[in-house]
């Protein structure tokens, strides 16, 4: 399935509609999502894609209604079998919301490893990647970059672009009007615009 897949477009306002920010691009086997908002399982349960499935999540920044539903995709896809790590890309700040996520599950983590229905002990775990201006991931499906936008006095907020071998596709993050947007922006299929402010 080679898809861009809007699975929540809200704000922190609770909404069984639009759920919170979260938007899916799979290409080739890769599955990617770009921010982790409230209900973020549940809509990839819609469209039948296992949360298990989930190779990379993108944090813009990080505000509670972009990560909400982190902790969700670090602990049920490890519950439903995944034993390869997460690979988590953003601001440092992630990388200490991930590991306080872990060690608020240590119980169950403990319980499922050691109990009477033993898990993997690896699928919970992640790699963490620090997003920059100008960060870049790749491998040969996709490439992943980072560039700053303008959130308001948020000094770590981002956009990113992901090139795939036939397209280019922008999200914005949430953003004021931004230079560094109209710039990465030249030459994209498709520009995503989560929350302009």
């Amino acid at each position: 399935m080679n898809k861009i897949i809007l699975l929540g477009t809200g704000c922190p306002s609770p909404s069984h509609i639009r759920y919170g920010p979260s938007t899916l691009v799979s290409y080739q086997g890769t599955n990617l999502l770009i921010d982790a908002g409230s209900g973020v399982t549940q809509r990839l349960s819609e469209i039948g894609i296992k949360p298990s499935e989930i190779n990379h999540i993108l944090i813009t920044h990080m505000h509670s209604d972009h990560t909400l539903g982190l902790s969700d995709l670090i602990i049920t896809p490890w519950i439903m079998g995944k034993t390869k790590s997460l690979k988590l890309h953003g601001p440092k700040e992630l990388d200490l919301m991930a590991k306080n996520i872990i060690d608020a599950y240590a119980f169950d983590i403990n319980y499922r490893i050691n109990g009477t229905q033993p898990q993997n002990s690896t699928g919970y775990k992640y790699e963490f990647f620090e997003i920059y201006d100008g960060y870049v991931y790749e491998n040969q499906e996709i490439r992943l970059e980072a560039f700053k936008n303008t959130h308001g006095d948020l000094e770590k907020s981002f956009g990113f672009v992901v090139t795939t071998s036939d397209l280019k596709i922008v999200f914005s993050g949430d953003t004021a009007p931004s230079s560094k947007l109209i710039e990465k922006s030249k030459g994209a299929d498709t520009v995503s615009y989560t929350h302009l402010t």
